[in-house]
């Protein structure tokens, strides 16, 4: 889940600047809303990273693809939960609210909301919101993978995609990322 630091990161401080219970809308079209994706956590990517170096007569020199959910998810599925994990409400699209535009608005606030947090210093720097932004807003389409070759050499875990995206909120928040 390469986008977890930088939306962990985005729905901290837009709790922490809006106010425990406030709206937060999806930040993009209704198409991307509902497309449907395939996401892996880190944990079970690691699993299957386990699973092939224990089986290398069945994995060598080959491409897999390893997803959390065999029919993937989507943002309409995921964005209620991972926003009411920082005490936000999670609404529908809306095409002209832009992740990045507000964390750069608010850029100034940063180094003072990570001292007063005691956060790792630079996260929020190297963080890109503009990927985040596009990846949100404008995959307008499809991206589910087919599972199928993982899942014929037996490498049948599964999980579920909002269950990813929590634990890696939580190991962000253990190492200081987020409050």
């Amino acid at each position: 889940m390469n986008m977890a630091q930088a939306l962990g990161l985005f729905l901290s401080f837009y709790a922490s600047c809006e106010g425990p219970g406030a709206s937060v809308a999806y930040p993009g079209p209704q198409a991307a809303f509902t497309a449907r994706h395939t996401d892996v956590s880190q944990s079970l990517l690691a699993h299957f990273h386990i699973y092939a170096s224990l089986h290398p007569d069945l994995t060598a020199s080959q491409a897999f693809n390893v997803g959390d959910e065999s029919d993937g998810t989507s943002w309409e599925k995921l964005w209620p939960s991972l926003t009411s994990y920082f005490g936000l409400v999670g609404t529908g699209p809306d095409e002209s609210f832009n992740i990045d535009a507000y964390m750069q608005e608010h850029r100034k606030e940063w180094p003072t909301w990570v001292k007063e947090h005691g956060l790792k210093e630079g996260a929020l720097e190297k963080t890109d919101f503009g990927f985040l932004t596009m990846m949100m807003g404008m995959a307008i389409f499809g991206r589910e993978y087919d599972l199928s070759k993982s899942r014929g050499i037996g490498f049948a875990e599964t999980r579920d995609t909002v269950e990813g995206y929590l634990e890696a909120f939580e190991l962000m928040r253990e190492v200081k990322i987020i409050p």
